[in-house]
């Protein structure tokens, strides 16, 4: 394909997404956890629970629901969201998770959550999760009253300032039975867009502000953190308590102006496109004192407090502001800008390039023989899994659990297995249930590019796969791993499951692969979208 021609087939795909006319499913009826999906917290629902209900406390208010369980049975997040806290606070017992979705902030306790209880965490902070993806494992608690059990509670305040109204009815608290209740029967309590829906509202949006704005990509970063932060990029948020809708979360006049502004345009105000041009016309008229100089500051943070300014008005707001925190531990809204420049910085928002995110869960890439750019995405998975594993050739181990988009931390697998679970995760195309191996790799990198397609050592970078062999590349006859850096041979950082050690590791190409190096072939590949 021409540059020409690529750049050409973008920019109308890029029409259709913000047009809202893309289908997003490549031709799979999978449900991808929809925004606004929640679930029971553990995997079967005990009835009746033999823990303290939402309300009726012992003498106080009881601001969640003790949930029983089993001892170890896995503990799933409810809906899906932001983990924005992992540790212990003063008024907790054990080990305190919270996660952000939309307006609500959950928090898992009285589960155990460390090694002296038994139980486990298996998420960290700044992880999005899924509803009904596994978040730790139940353990004890010493002298609990309502036994082996999860305090769940769901609070449309600050969960961590919230402590010292625990034992207090001060409205924030709400009944999580009955939020799960409404939430399962509807899918639609609090519009939470799924990790992928953000990924791609976020590339379609940074395009539009570079192409239709003229903007700077410092100032495409900035005003996508303030966005990030009021909204998550879901066109469809809607603050219950404000009614502030949409991307910039508009309100009043200026929600009251959305809404003409779609009657006149006969689309839905929730549609992408819709209030990506009702912003434009905002921006055109100088609202707020915004003007065409924002678009041309070529600071992330700069741009960021301007938009803040000179767009949302809060000049005399400071305390609104949230620029280094969004006031529960959670990245502000320098920080988001940061993650949105690093992604898109140097992406050409006409003609794709190094910034492009490759197809996750969702993507508008359904497969095709195009090698991709090194996706940052491969890395930030592989990184997240060190440590975890243990060293298996058995494809895939049954311990992995049955969503291998979401495998179980202590599962197994061996070299191709790992490298198979982070390209999966990351939307990458792989075979069937780890239908490969060294070997297979290889030869697929080299001949048919299915999966795979070699480039040379110069051109790598972090995220392509180095693989090599020795014979057929089955067993102990190869290895394979993720590249942690650009190629500068034995001293290549690289990421890999076992090799120097049983769980996923960091190390060098060199060292993990010295056996192999005598009479073995090396080949460089980067994954296909």
């Amino acid at each position: 394909m021409t540059a020409i021609a690529g750049g050409i087939l973008l920019i109308a795909i890029l029409a259709a997404l913000l047009s809202g006319t893309i289908n997003n499913d490549c031709g799979s009826s999978e449900s991808n956890n929809a925004s606004g999906t929640w679930t029971w917290p553990f995997e079967k629902k005990i009835e009746p629970s033999t823990g303290q209900k939402f309300g009726n406390g012992r003498g106080s208010f009881h601001d969640g629901v003790d949930i029983s369980a089993p001892y170890h049975s896995n503990l799933l997040a409810i809906t899906s969201g932001e983990i924005i806290y992992v540790g212990h606070l003063s008024s907790a017992n054990g080990t305190a998770v919270i996660e952000k979705a939309g307006d609500y902030q959950i928090i898992y306790q009285e589960f155990g959550g460390t090694k002296g209880y038994g139980g486990s965490v298996d998420v960290k902070k700044g992880d999005n999760v899924q509803a009904g993806q596994k978040i730790g494992e139940l353990g004890h608690l010493d002298g609990a009253g309502s036994g082996d059990h999860l305090h769940l509670g769901i609070t449309k305040g600050d969960a961590i300032k919230g402590q010292s109204s625990w034992d207090k009815d001060d409205g924030t608290w709400l009944d999580p039975e009955k939020i799960i209740a409404e939430g399962s029967s509807s899918n639609s309590s609090s519009n939470i867009p799924s990790s992928a829906d953000k990924n791609k509202n976020a590339k379609a949006i940074y395009s539009y502000l570079r192409t239709e704005l003229h903007a700077t990509p410092e100032a495409a970063a900035g005003l996508m953190g303030v966005w990030d932060l009021e909204s998550g990029f879901d066109p469809k948020s809607v603050n219950s308590s404000s009614g502030a809708t949409g991307l910039a979360q508009w309100l009043g006049a200026r929600l009251t102006a959305l809404n003409a502004f779609a009657n006149a345009k006969g689309k839905s105000k929730t549609d992408l496109g819709l209030q990506l041009d009702f912003a434009k016309q905002e921006f055109q008229n100088g609202y707020k004192g915004a003007t065409a100089k924002d678009f041309k500051i070529t600071d992330v943070h700069k741009a960021t407090k301007a938009f803040l300014i000179d767009y949302e008005g809060m000049a005399n707001n400071p305390e609104q502001w949230y620029l280094d925190s969004d006031g529960s531990g959670g990245p502000g809204r320098y920080q988001r800008a940061d993650k949105w420049y690093a992604k898109f910085g140097n992406m050409d928002p006409a003609a794709g390039g190094a910034g492009d995110i490759a197809g996750e869960e969702g993507s508008t890439d359904c497969g095709g023989d195009d090698d991709s750019s090194a996706n940052g995405d491969i890395l930030d998975i592989a990184k997240g899994w060190i440590g975890w594993f243990y060293y298996v050739q058995t494809h895939p181990s049954k311990d992995l659990g049955s969503d291998l988009k979401n495998p179980a931390k202590k599962g197994g697998t061996d070299c191709s297995g790992f490298v198979w679970l982070v390209l999966n995760k990351a939307g990458y195309k792989v075979p069937k249930n780890m239908g490969w191996f060294t070997g297979s790799m290889e030869s697929d990198a080299k001949g048919d590019h299915k999966y795979l397609k070699e480039i040379d050592k110069s051109d790598a970078e972090p995220g392509d796969v180095v693989i090599v062999n020795t014979g057929s590349g089955a067993g102990n006859l190869g290895h394979t791993a993720i590249l942690e850096s650009k190629w500068t041979g034995n001293s290549t950082k690289i990421i890999e499951q076992g090799g120097v050690g049983d769980s996923v590791n960091e190390g060098t190409f060199g060292s993990s692969f010295a056996s192999l190096l005598s009479g073995g072939s090396v080949t460089v590949a980067r994954p296909i979208k």
